[in-house]
């Protein structure tokens, strides 16, 4: 599972969350790399930390996840072996799998019926980039359940259930063969800001308007944090504003681009950071798009 998330270290680029920006003379201080947009925008609502925390009970299960793979690999050796795992053994791998799929279940469900934009954006976004790296997480835990059942199954000595129907279990099986293991990328690493030192310095302009830029787009982050009390016209409004806001970003990156201001070094990072997720930047744009295009979708459908 690859969770797209942004954190905060030295204003910079980090692993998991985004940073809250800080406030220097009542000014939203910002160096990002990348325009600052969808899981990469650097602003948090008032109800954001609602989400970290989700987040990190979700790792917390993923890693019990983990460590009960290599008990799983143990009872499938046991049974190509000849051996008897033993019925016990069986029941309670059984069981435990039952477990980790209704705490997934529950952990995705409250994030996606979150009352905050942000996090239903990020959890949109991360779904959909899963599913492009071959890791369908709903499809998984159906496969987890029907596993669960075959486990049963051989601890009774009675005929295993029928696959789920709706899924192509060899075509899901070759693509997780085929699926390259998910990379591992410190974007901590990325320690340099997008823009030249003294890119803000050299016009009064430029650093009015992207100071502007900063308070417009974090007020409209918080304006988000009731996002599910909206209308459906308050909500499609609502993300015109925020791929407005993308358009702002866009401009003035452009305008430090014909400055020669933009950070070389920056950029290479950034490209490593998208290819270890096995993307470029127009598959990033082009998977915001998408997400954005499913939230009006919801929300029409409301």
């Amino acid at each position: 599972l690859v969770l797209i998330h942004i954190g905060k270290t030295d204003c910079f680029i980090s692993s998991h969350r985004p940073w809250t920006p800080s406030l220097e003379k009542n000014r939203v201080c910002l160096e990002m790399a990348f325009t600052p947009v969808g899981p990469f925008c650097p602003f948090r609502s008032s109800k954001a930390d609602q989400m970290d925390a989700q987040l990190d009970e979700l790792q917390s299960k993923m890693k019990i996840e983990s460590d009960f793979r290599e008990e799983l690999v143990d009872i499938q050796g046991a049974i190509e072996g000849g051996s008897d795992p033993g019925q016990g053994r069986l029941l309670h791998a059984a069981s435990k799998m039952d477990f980790i799929v209704e705490d997934w279940e529950k952990a995705f469900s409250a994030l996606h019926l979150s009352p905050d934009y942000q996090t239903r954006e990020f959890i949109l976004f991360s779904s959909a980039q899963m599913v492009n790296m071959g890791s369908d997480l709903l499809v998984a835990a159906k496969l987890m359940k029907w596993q669960a059942g075959c486990l049963r199954a051989l601890a009774w000595n009675t005929p295993p259930p029928l696959p789920p129907s709706d899924i192509d279990l060899e075509q899901f099986l070759t693509r997780s063969e085929r699926r390259p293991p998910v990379p591992s990328f410190d974007v901590g690493s990325i320690k340099e800001p997008p823009f030249l030192k003294d890119a803000l310095a050299e016009s009064e302009l430029i650093a009015r308007e992207h100071a502007q830029l900063c308070a417009d787009h974090a007020g409209l982050i918080e304006l988000g944090a009731n996002y599910d009390t909206f209308d459906q016209s308050g909500k499609l409004s609502y993300i015109d504003e925020i791929e407005r806001i993308e358009e702002r970003w866009d401009i003035l990156y452009a305008r430090f681009g014909l400055m020669g201001k933009l950070n070389k070094g920056f950029s290479k990072k950034c490209t490593e950071f998208l290819s270890c997720m096995q993307m470029n930047e127009q598959d990033y744009r082009e998977l915001l798009k998408q997400t954005h295009n499913a939230m009006r979708e919801a929300a029409r459908l409301e």
